[in-house]
C-alpha cells in the first residue's frame, strides 16, 4: 500500500473514531450522519455505511454481500460485529432469534372478535 493510501486509512480511522460511542456490548456506536438507522460518512468523495467501510479498513475488502451485524444493532459499526451474510441468511437469523413478525389487524374496532 503507498504512504498516501495509509494515510487516508489511519484518516478516516480518526473521523470515525470521533463519532461513535462504545457501549457495553462492545458496538460503536455511529453518532453521526444515519440513513434508515445505518451510520453513512463520505469517504474518496463515495459516501459509504460505517459497516461497510470499517469492515474493508479491518479486513482489505467490502463485505461480499450484505455485511450482517451480529449484534442486530444498526448504528454499529465496529468490524468484528459484521458478518459476511446474504440478505436471506441475515433475515434467517433475525427471524430466528426474534419469532415470526406480529401480524397485524388493520381492520376497525368494531369489526374484531376476541
Amino acid at each position: 500500500m503507498s504512504r498516501f493510501g495509509s494515510y487516508l486509512k489511519e484518516d478516516i480511522m480518526v473521523r470515525i473514531k470521533k463519532k461513535i460511542i462504545i457501549n457495553e456490548k462492545g458496538c460503536w456506536i455511529w453518532q453521526g450522519k444515519k440513513t434508515k438507522g445505518y451510520g453513512v460518512i463520505m469517504y474518496r468523495g463515495v459516501m459509504w455505511s460505517t459497516h461497510r467501510l470499517t469492515f474493508k479498513l479491518k479486513y482489505g475488502h467490502k463485505p461480499i454481500n450484505d455485511g450482517a451485524h451480529i449484534c442486530r444493532n444498526t448504528a454499529c459499526c465496529n468490524p468484528e460485529h459484521i458478518k459476511d451474510q446474504t440478505r436471506s441468511e441475515n433475515m434467517l437469523a433475525t427471524h430466528r432469534e426474534n419469532g415470526p413478525t406480529a401480524k397485524i389487524d388493520r381492520r376497525p374496532k368494531e369489526r374484531r372478535t376476541l
